[in-house]
């Protein structure tokens, strides 16, 4: 293996693993394969290109959520155009049939990178980092081989910091002289865009993102929302329902991230409201397929 692609390429972390570890352990006799599943998507969620095999593998019918940042997180150096290119392009055509989306770069807070100035999560990140947004979004777009390229822009808090986002991109893709389809989408997991989600009619596509609105609604860290959950899921639901209602009426597309997507209880409440796409860590279709044989 080319040793630059060996740098930039990050294992999941163990405490992750271990905690999907013990979640899987109660669905021993479920199977690793998608059921079928009609009129739902099940997505998952990776790191590096290293799963996408696996995500294959499992039947899933696309990529949710791409963390690119975490491509960076072992370099100790911005990563050129050219290795960027390399590793969408390489995803993106094993998913060429399939639907893959990419988070552009979630840095600040406990995501530190050597080479970049980063502090809270959101789009200050990208403003004071430029060439580091803008060589990401041209490596995308060149890679936008199939014409189905997806970005999610994370910890959106405004209607106004998204279109300034989605102009900067098609600024970007102006200057390269691209006319490629792209889709441009927001992760909700701010309380502050959950509270004016109306004015996001024109998203393509809204992916809740569990962890970090838990956080920004409840304060709760993501540590303890499993444990705690019985305190917020009641709430939470409501909220959400107002989403899904909003979405299906502006025929945005959506779909739930994060850890509650892989709790039953939660996934079970996710369902009862409409919630037909999930995008969870690989190991997580067992819960997926054990709570839509429920409902169907």
């Amino acid at each position: 293996m080319d040793t630059r692609k060996q740098q930039i390429m990050v294992s999941p972390d163990a405490s992750q693993i271990k905690q999907y570890e013990q979640m899987l352990e109660s669905l021993s006799n479920e199977t690793f394969s998608a059921v079928p599943h009609r009129s739902y998507k099940f997505l998952a969620n990776v790191s590096t290109n290293m799963e996408l095999d696996k995500v294959l593998q499992y039947g899933f019918d696309g990529i949710g959520l791409y963390r690119t940042e975490m491509i960076f997180m072992n370099a100790d150096r911005p990563l050129t155009l050219q290795e960027q290119y390399e590793i969408y392009s390489e995803a993106i055509h094993k998913f060429k049939d399939k639907s893959i989306c990419f988070r552009t770069f979630d840095i600040g807070d406990d995501k530190q990178l050597s080479y970049a100035r980063a502090y809270k999560k959101g789009i200050e990140n990208y403003i004071y980092n430029k060439s580091l947004f803008e060589t990401q979004i041209q490596a995308l777009i060149k890679a936008n081989h199939y014409n189905h390229l997806q970005i999610m822009f994370p910890m959106i808090a405004s209607h106004d910091e998204f279109v300034f986002l989605k102009n900067w991109v098609k600024d970007i893709q102006k200057n390269l002289q691209d006319e490629s389809s792209i889709k441009m989408g927001i992760m909700l997991e701010t309380k502050e865009a959950l509270e004016r989600i109306s004015e996001f009619r024109d998203v393509d596509f809204i992916s809740i993102g569990t962890n970090d609105l838990i956080l920004s609604i409840y304060h709760i860290h993501r540590d303890l929302q499993t444990t705690e959950m019985k305190q917020y899921l009641h709430d939470l639901i409501f909220k959400l329902k107002q989403v899904v209602e909003f979405c299906d009426a502006s025929g945005i597309g959506l779909s739930i991230c994060g850890e509650l997507a892989s709790i039953e209880p939660a996934l079970r409440e996710f369902m009862k409201i409409g919630v037909k796409n999930y995008s969870v860590a690989a190991p997580a279709i067992k819960v997926l397929n054990h709570i839509y044989k429920e409902f169907h």
